[in-house]
């Protein structure tokens, strides 16, 4: 009898393993295996942490299989941490700037997004990439793009992810980018009203600014979510589960 229960035992056991490891390959299979690396660029004062628990949900649930770090220095020169596995699903590269660079202009910041992905480009091959922004990194993603979009050196933009960004009065670094967004270019604009129509630090008016960019140029999708501060928004499952949803289906 022990000896039969035993053999059940370890047959529910094998079964309940086997059964896991398919849903695993399952989920894995509902996301599209390519080579277009997604950036992630924080926001000010910030730095790679604010993206880790983002990059970690993609790779947990089997959208990516890789993620290096591409820290900056205050000279904008690229050292990568950690390497791209060959033929990687889906590439992550958490971009850090210096937490002790200075307060510069945001065109800096764009000129050294540029630097990494032509490192990034130069070192796996790049051809696409994704750009998904934080606060502040909005700002330097639209830097880059007004900059860059039409040098057909650097690898095509294919998503664009706003998390918590916005554009604020007197801000006028776009009007190369509206003439120059691919009408392919696919943009998801995630902010919070956590109270007050803010999200305690970006005013909800200013994150549906960026309509005025987008919005009839390109595929614009805006999601309005409640009770998320700012900080939240890069920590939280719901806004994981949008990304992964946008980026890789």
């Amino acid at each position: 009898m022990k000896r039969s229960l035993k053999i059940v035992l370890s047959l529910v056991a094998t079964l309940a393993i086997v059964t896991t490891a398919f849903l695993s390959v399952s989920a894995a299979n509902h996301y599209q295996n390519t080579h277009t690396t997604t950036f992630f660029v924080h926001g000010y004062g910030s730095s790679y942490r604010a993206e880790q628990s983002m990059a970690n949900y993609m790779v947990r649930h089997g959208a990516s299989t890789s993620v290096v770090r591409a820290n900056v220095a205050d000279d904008g020169s690229v050292t990568f941490e950690g390497r791209q596995a060959k033929n990687a699903k889906n590439p992550i590269v958490e971009v850090n700037y210096d937490a002790d660079h200075p307060r510069r202009d945001m065109n800096s910041y764009g000129t050294w997004l540029k630097n990494v992905i032509q490192a990034d480009a130069q070192k796996y091959g790049t051809t696409k990439v994704n750009l998904v922004g934080h606060s502040m990194g909005n700002i330097v993603i639209l830097n880059y793009l007004n900059d860059n979009l039409s040098d057909s050196s650097l690898p095509k933009l294919n998503h664009y992810v706003s998390l918590a960004g916005g554009i604020f009065p007197g801000y006028n670094q776009t009007d190369n980018l509206k003439q120059e967004l691919p009408s392919n270019v696919k943009v998801l604009n995630i902010y919070s009203n956590y109270r007050g129509g803010t999200d305690t630090r970006v005013p909800n008016k200013n994150s549906r600014n960026l309509r005025s960019v987008f919005k009839g140029r390109t595929h614009y999708r805006e999601v309005e979510l409640h009770g998320l501060t700012h900080s939240q928004i890069h920590e939280s499952s719901k806004v994981d589960q949008l990304l992964i949803n946008f980026l890789f289906k």
